[in-house]
């Protein structure tokens, strides 16, 4: 029999395919997870819930505060007590002070905060590629940092190949903040045998041993 968790929301504006890798290992872990879906268009992430049967609902963007009231709203009646961002815009007050809102990073922060940063990160040459899970705050991938993991870049590594990480990277660290967890705790077993499944099938491994607290 599968184990019941309480929903969670989701706001963005992406393929949504990071969220769709971290469900798929979750339902193979028996794991049953709600989701509750807010998008400010019509994308990949607004037609997989829907698809799953999952809450959704597209706010067109007019504002900071309006969008991010109507979010908070949409999620708060559907009985979601946390949410995450898949999302390039910022989030307001009524949002971040009405719920816990996190945020994935594809970059160590403080290094390549914004736009671009796997990009960024790649053309940098540093041999690293990280991501970075952490509250979301008023300023732009500012707020307290939660957890970190880092991968060594293969030499020679394409963008692709850095994109193909960072992918599992995001999947990986949407399965800690479902599973409430910190630098400290373990993942459920049944999850890191589903994750290391993902990552045969993608052929491409993430060292998921390398999450961290962030240095200081």
């Amino acid at each position: 029999m599968a184990t019941a968790h309480p929903p969670l929301g989701i706001i963005g504006s992406s393929g949504g395919s990071a969220l769709a890798a971290a469900a798929a290992c979750l339902q193979e872990a028996g794991i049953k997870q709600p989701w509750v879906v807010v998008t400010d268009r019509p994308c990949g992430l607004s037609e997989w819930a829907g698809r799953q049967g999952h809450p959704v609902r597209v706010f067109a963007y007019e504002g900071t505060e309006d969008f991010s009231a109507q979010a908070l709203d949409f999620l708060l009646r559907h009985g979601a007590g946390r949410a995450l961002l898949f999302y390039t815009r910022k989030v307001a007050r009524p949002l971040i002070d009405g719920i816990a809102v996190s945020n994935i990073h594809p970059s160590l922060l403080p290094e390549f905060p914004g736009l671009a940063a796997v990009r960024k990160a790649w053309a940098a040459g540093r041999g690293m590629l990280g991501a970075t899970l952490h509250r979301v705050d008023e300023g732009v991938d500012t707020g307290p940092v939660t957890i970190q993991v880092a991968s060594r870049l293969p030499a020679g590594a394409t963008r692709e190949m850095a994109e193909r990480i960072s992918h599992l990277q995001k999947a990986w660290l949407t399965l800690h903040w479902q599973q409430g967890l910190d630098a400290t705790a373990l993942m459920d077993p049944r999850l890191l045998a589903a994750f290391s499944r993902l990552q045969a099938r993608l052929d491409c491994l993430v060292d998921v041993n390398s999450v961290a607290h962030p240095c200081a």
